[in-house]
């Protein structure tokens, strides 16, 4: 029986993949550097580090990652200030169903700790989740399940009780890895034939987490 849920954040709660993606491509036009959708794409469930060196290894060691990374930042806050944090289809109405029904809620992001809080208060998430770990609070990034093992930590489950809502492979691949049941919603990247027998379900959009949930209960029962 499902007991708790760990959620990723990009691509899942937040529809911040795409909103990456316009930042990067701004820094590109901004600099003259070549940084297209293709290559933010390989920095999907990375953390900082791990895009620091795709950048460089698609760029030079030249490229002033951490400089140009603050002006990403700045285009997506910009963008957030004006618009509204871009929450995706059903997140709400999950996230109030599982605070309704007690589940124990983490979040296991790449995104580093500072970003991860603005954009959970932004959208009035925080308060849903007693666990928070985010990509510099590891030493591995996703496809390892460092994460996902210190997401369940966090809650005090054993992952064999939690599903993970997921939308990338790499994410998919950590949660599989330790050990939790992998539900991905896609977004951005389809899963390939190896990541959909990793899967616990497939989703299309997070609301559909209920019935899923609803039907684990009964079963359970």
């Amino acid at each position: 029986m499902i007991k708790a849920v760990v959620f990723d954040m990009d691509g899942t709660l937040f529809d911040t993949e795409r909103l990456a993606i316009a930042g990067w491509e701004h820094v590109g036009r901004v600099t003259g550097y070549p940084i297209h959708a293709d290559l933010v794409m390989k920095l999907l469930g990375r953390n900082i580090k791990n895009c620091h060196l795709v950048f460089q290894e698609a760029l030079g060691a030249d490229f002033d990652f951490y400089r140009y990374r603050k002006l990403k930042t700045a285009y997506i806050e910009d963008y957030i200030a004006t618009h509204g944090m871009p929450v995706l289809k059903g997140a709400r109405e999950l996230l109030a169903y599982l605070k309704e029904r007690g589940y124990p809620l983490a979040l296991a992001t790449s995104t580093d700790r500072a970003t991860t809080l603005y954009n959970l208060k932004n959208a009035g998430f925080t308060d849903y989740f007693s666990g928070i770990v985010c990509g510099d609070m590891v030493e591995n990034s996703k496809p390892a399940p460092d994460i996902y093992l210190a997401a369940c930590a966090s809650i005090q489950m054993d992952p064999g009780d939690c599903i993970a809502l997921e939308d990338s492979p790499a994410g998919v691949t950590s949660a599989y890895r330790a050990g939790l049941h992998p539900v991905m919603i896609p977004d951005l990247q389809q899963p390939d034939e190896t990541v959909q027998s990793m899967l616990y379900a497939r989703l299309d959009s997070l609301d559909q987490a209920i019935a899923l949930l609803e039907k684990d209960r009964a079963a359970g029962k």
